[in-house]
């Protein structure tokens, strides 16, 4: 039984927080405690912990989730744990390694099911280190590359050297990208400029700017086009038999369409201020550019940082709207721009709105541009506004008024910045540009990001990996050494029958992946029945609204925007349902690898950004379906109609169902192959056990027919000394933070 706590102890101020919290239920306690693993633990998970106190603990307790974040501590489900973690919390918070703002974001929201005033109230005033998050993910990825080097000096097996370089370089090459966004004359290009400390983006380079722009860092500045791949222009043909002004655009360009237009996506290097030519909205032949390429030798991008900048989300092309959307939906962060002497637009509002709504983006900033032309007070004031505007918004759509915790504001003056870059201002104008903090803020945000913690994670899980099964290579070398040495052969022989019986297994994995890609396809089938469902709750909404517009004398043009806002939601949840129960198929049978051949147990981790890269191809094409352009079409034509209701409603039953019988929704998905993607990463995977398989037992025969000649002792000696530095290494890597 703990004892109670000890008024000897050393005095640390949290103990106060938890004298509050627990009061006589308050046990003994280390105040030195500390967490060992803080990159595994989130703050919404600590503020989960901290919300338990003496009345509601037991309450806690009964949750599963509670008890699944206690284990994340290493500790049991019981009160002492509960205020263990408690400590170790406020102890790695104080050092900096928790974000105090996002704590108390978490905390807000969990009002609802405790009180979490008491804890709220502490932490306001409890004083924190602030940790450069750049330099700590620098610091430790040097440490890793450090091992990993140390690791291919020791490997003298080319399957595993290889897979040591490939884990190096797929973690060196890790990009961040941070997508801008913002309506026409936010200030956009103004602040890119700023934080790139020069007018790579001034007027005389990219004027009306038409194209998505992916701002990245070499040493010789440049610009690279990408132009439309042949089935993306196809569809792009598509679009301009709707759209008069696209056709003749397109009618004028057909001379350079064959020369730009391939089978794969072309590309074109051009120097800078050829820029101008190929993306202003003014040149037609803009149209024909996917996206640019702009390289520069600039100190922010220099860490692996991309900054993509969007030509605006109401973008009249379809193809070109949708890879805005791709990247945004990607992307590590997210910065919104608005212009201080603009109040927030309807676009504004719209674009934040669905910011708001998606799961996908954690955080996101508000950028407030031009602000030295308001006073602080004027600021703050359209601050204020504009969150009340977002707060009225989001209760009329029924959404939480939670959801603004996911964002920050900050206000700034590209301006003053770009003046005291070019040696126009001192430093002070510069730090009330404010652009420095957004800096701060923006590295600090990218390198505590979950994307950061991953790939670090990634990175060390797999020299782990490799550290064992070296270790375990100079284990069988050496049991192999000590049976020569003592003239017992058939120990040597059994090893290698042992060798010929797992090979045998591998290779009957080859026909369960005939079986598996069988299961995979099979769940295409759920396409056509998902599709009803989706068309008729479609039919309930539109009648809804359809009542509801004609109640209110509203106008029916908004029903085509939810019409299509509807289709395009409805028809990827479909794709993601069939996509994620693939995706489950998939982990099972990866983990029979890993538990049943001692595969290395490689997670799937591209699956999200492969389903949305899909999911986009896949909605555009639907889109482009002549079937559901009649049913589009149509549809606008009988909002136009003055209908009743119950006409209406017939009407727009019959136009659901004539293309429900005419579309085959499973068909159309099979053809996207949906099961592509994870049956390629098991096979490859299969076919490396294979692989790996031989090469050991290759590599064990020849070291056998060495071991006739060579100093059987000193072998040993040399083995026990790489297995001591292997050892040593996995610490390094199990302690690594």
């Amino acid at each position: 039984m703990p004892k109670e706590t000890n008024e000897n102890s050393p005095h640390f101020e949290g103990l106060d927080l938890l004298k509050r919290l627990w009061k006589q239920h308050l046990l003994y306690l280390d105040s030195s405690s500390k967490l060992e693993n803080h990159l595994d633990i989130n703050e919404a998970e600590c503020a989960i912990i901290l919300s338990a106190n003496d009345e509601n603990y037991e309450r806690f307790l009964k949750l599963e989730l509670f008890t699944q974040i206690l284990k994340k501590f290493h500790l049991r489900a019981d009160i002492f744990s509960i205020q263990l973690a408690q400590l170790q919390i406020l102890n790695t918070l104080k050092l900096g390694f928790f974000e105090k703002d996002q704590l108390l974001r978490a905390l807000k929201l969990l009002k609802s099911i405790a009180d979490t005033e008491c804890v709220s109230a502490f932490l306001e005033h409890f004083k924190c280190e602030v940790q450069d998050k750049k330099q700590g993910f620098f610091t430790e990825s040097k440490e890793l590359e450090s091992l990993c080097n140390e690791l291919l000096s020791l490997s003298d097996t080319p399957n595993l050297n290889q897979r040591l370089n490939n884990a190096l370089m797929r973690f060196k090459n890790t990009e961040f990208n941070i997508v801008v966004a913002g309506i026409m004359n936010a200030g956009k290009s103004s602040l890119l400029n700023a934080l790139l400390k020069t007018r790579i983006l001034g007027v005389s380079n990219i004027p009306e700017t038409a194209n998505l722009t992916l701002l990245k860092y070499a040493q010789e500045p440049k610009a690279k086009l990408y132009f439309w791949n042949k089935a993306e222009f196809e569809s792009l043909q598509k679009n301009a038999l709707y759209d008069e002004g696209l056709a003749k655009v397109l009618n004028e360009l057909k001379p350079q369409i064959k020369d730009l237009i391939g089978d794969e996506s072309l590309s074109k290097d051009i120097k800078l201020n050829e820029l101008s030519f190929y993306s202003s909205a003014k040149n037609p032949l803009s149209v024909l550019i996917q996206k640019i390429e702009l390289f520069s030798e600039l100190d922010f991008l220099k860490d692996n940082i991309t900054i993509i900048d969007t030509p605006g989300l109401d973008d009249v092309f379809v193809q070109r709207e949708q890879l805005s959307k791709d990247y945004l939906n990607n992307c590590d962060f997210l910065m919104y721009l608005m212009n201080a002497s603009q109040s927030l637009s309807q676009k504004d509002s719209e674009f934040l709105l669905a910011c708001l709504n998606n799961s996908r983006i954690s955080r996101f900033l508000i950028i407030i541009s031009k602000a030295d032309l308001l006073t602080q007070n004027e600021l703050d004031e359209v601050i204020t506004y504009t969150q009340k505007s977002l707060k009225q918004r989001l209760k009329e759509q029924g959404l939480d008024e939670f959801l603004l915790e996911k964002i920050d504001f900050l206000s700034i003056s590209s301006k003053q910045a770009l003046e005291f870059y070019e040696n126009k201002a001192d430093e002070n104008t510069l730090m009330q540009s404010q652009i420095p903090r957004l800096e701060t803020y923006l590295y600090q945000q990218i390198f505590s990001s979950t994307k950061s913690k991953l790939v670090l994670e990634s990175f060390k899980n797999e020299l782990k990996l490799i550290t064992d099964e070296l270790i375990e290579k100079l284990e069988r070398e050496n049991k192999a050494l000590q049976s020569k040495n003592l003239g017992l052969n058939d120990e040597n022989i059994k090893l290698l029958s042992e060798f010929k019986t797992e090979a045998k297994k591998l290779e009957s994995l080859k026909a369960k992946l005939k079986e598996f890609k069988a299961e995979l396809k099979a769940n295409n089938l759920l396409a056509n029945s998902s599709l009803k469902t989706l068309f008729k709750r479609l039919e309930n909404k539109l009648n809804d609204e359809f009542n509801y517009a004609k109640a209110n004398s509203r106008a029916l043009e908004a029903l085509e925007k939810i019409f299509l806002q509807n289709l395009e939601d409805g028809f990827n949840d479909i794709l993601r349902q069939i996509y994620f129960q693939n995706l489950k198929i998939t982990e099972a049978f990866n983990e029979k690898l890993s538990l049943k051949y001692k595969a290395k147990n490689t997670e799937f981790l591209n699956d999200i950004q492969a389903f949305r890269k899909l999911a986009s191809t896949a909605f555009t094409q639907f889109l482009a379906l002549e079937l559901l352009r009649n049913v589009s079409r149509e549809f606008s034509n009988l909002i136009m109609l003055k209908n009743e209701a119950k006409d209406f409603k017939a009407r727009l039953s019959s136009l659901f169902e004539d293309f429900l019988q005419a579309f085959d929704c499973a068909e159309f998905v099979g053809k996207l192959s949906l099961e592509n993607e994870m049956f390629s990463f098991l096979q490859d995977k299969v076919n490396e056990l294979v692989l790996a398989h031989k090469e050991k037992e290759l590599e064990f025969k020849q070291r056998l027919e060495k071991l006739d000649t060579e100093n059987l002792s000193l072998i040993l000696e040399q083995n026990e000394a790489k297995k001591a530095k292997l050892i040593h290494i996995k610490e390094s890597l199990n302690h690594a933070h």
